[in-house]
């Protein structure tokens, strides 16, 4: 088990370093599509899946745990089209075990959920952000996020709701 956290914690180190390269600066160029280009980026795109195989095997090999959200639901309330809005849910590792996310997705592209890539130590909590835009939505709105982690049941459900305007919201009437 030690093992496999040590490899877990080694992975999430390691694409760290990858992904925090310093932005350029200065002028952008336009890159030719040379075969030296396309060598390049799928040997790129093969360490990337090799990285998404090395996590989901650290995944399948790692033990049952449990997990308990302090709300799996999130009215966001009133907004207007166009508004982002973002809402965080507490969760706990309830089990005996470290909790390992393996993913979280959303019903759609404007639900973006974000989750921690290092394992929960039992007895912790941490926090799954998801951002929801209401660009070109009107009406009440449900969407929901389907996480799968090292848990039973394997599938969780998050969902967050709100009654989109259309346009700006009209002011309130005060009574005279």
């Amino acid at each position: 088990m030690k093992d496999i956290l040590k490899l877990f914690v080694f992975l999430f180190f390691t694409i760290s370093l990858i992904a925090c390269k310093p932005k350029p600066q200065g002028k952008v160029e336009t890159v030719k599509f040379t075969d030296e280009y396309r060598k390049n980026l799928i040997d790129s795109f093969r360490r990337v899946d090799s990285i998404r195989k090395i996590k989901d095997s650290i995944f399948r090999s790692a033990p049952i745990t449990s997990i308990e959200f302090k709300e799996t639901l999130f009215n966001f309330g009133d907004i207007k089209s166009g508004d982002i809005v973002t809402h965080n849910f507490v969760f706990y590792n309830t089990g005996k075990n470290p909790l390992i996310i393996n993913s979280a997705m959303g019903s759609c592209g404007c639900t973006v959920p974000s989750y921690p890539e290092t394992p929960i130590a039992p007895g912790d909590s941490a926090e799954m952000k998801v951002v929801f835009n209401s660009t070109g939505k009107s009406g009440p709105t449900t969407k929901s996020v389907t996480i799968v982690a090292n848990t039973e049941p394997q599938i969780s459900e998050l969902n967050i709701s709100a009654n989109i305007a259309k346009g700006k919201k009209k002011p309130k009437k005060t009574a005279e």
